[in-house]
């Protein structure tokens, strides 16, 4: 039953994607664009700019993510979640409500959707590396599609990769 879901969930995800593409700040084609660069004084202000710069991603993502996984959440395990967060990584925290506070979206849900997601097998892996690091002072990003090659041909279609904050 659960690979049922599982399947019908990726299958969804792929039927939006087809509908709806949304336009990236840069794209990999254009070489010389900047680098979008977020200063902040604060965790909290570097999430509130996030939400601010990427509201039509942040927002399509939230939409996406409610019409996929909204009734499977468990409420405890975000409330366990936000404890941890409390005592192991509050900057993080506070980066998510400064996220959520310029999306005016629910905390609780964006938790939960970060407890979602991972669960799921296919997904992407991404690499950046700055320029003050490289030999060449070159930046590098990488965007590995880690799902079937049929998939890969489909996502490669319609996704570009996102921009480097």
């Amino acid at each position: 039953m659960i690979r049922i879901i599982k399947k019908t969930v990726l299958l969804v995800f792929i039927c939006i994607l087809l509908l709806i593409r949304l336009p990236y700040p840069c794209t990999a084609e254009e070489k010389d664009i900047d680098i979008p660069v977020i200063k902040a004084k604060s965790h909290y202000e570097l999430g509130y700019k996030q939400g601010e710069m990427f509201r039509s991603y942040y927002e399509m993502l939230f939409l996406l993510c409610g019409a996929i996984f909204g009734g499977i959440i468990n409420e405890s395990a975000i409330r366990s979640h936000i404890d941890i967060l409390k005592s192991k990584y509050p900057e993080f925290l506070e980066r998510l409500r400064g996220l959520c506070d310029a999306l005016n979206y629910n905390l609780s849900k964006a938790l939960g959707f970060s407890l979602v997601l991972p669960s799921i097998r296919a997904g992407c892996t991404i690499t950046a590396v700055n320029g003050n690091v490289t030999k060449n002072g070159e930046r590098y990003l990488s965007w590995n599609l880690d799902l079937p090659y049929p998939y890969k041909i489909l996502f490669s279609r319609y996704l570009r990769p996102p921009p480097i904050v």
